[in-house]
């Protein structure tokens, strides 16, 4: 997705989870990566 923030700064292909049509990102989205490839690992 494309983030800007209110001073005018754009982040181009920022990675992001879309939660209940919310979009989830930064350290949230990085955990529940690691969380994802956790739980899909399990033995």
């Amino acid at each position: 997705m494309e983030l800007k923030l209110p001073n005018g700064t754009m982040y181009r292909n920022v990675p992001y989870f879309n939660l209940n049509n919310k979009k989830v990102w930064g350290a949230t989205a990085l955990m529940l990566s690691e969380l994802k490839d956790i739980l899909l690992n399990l033995d």
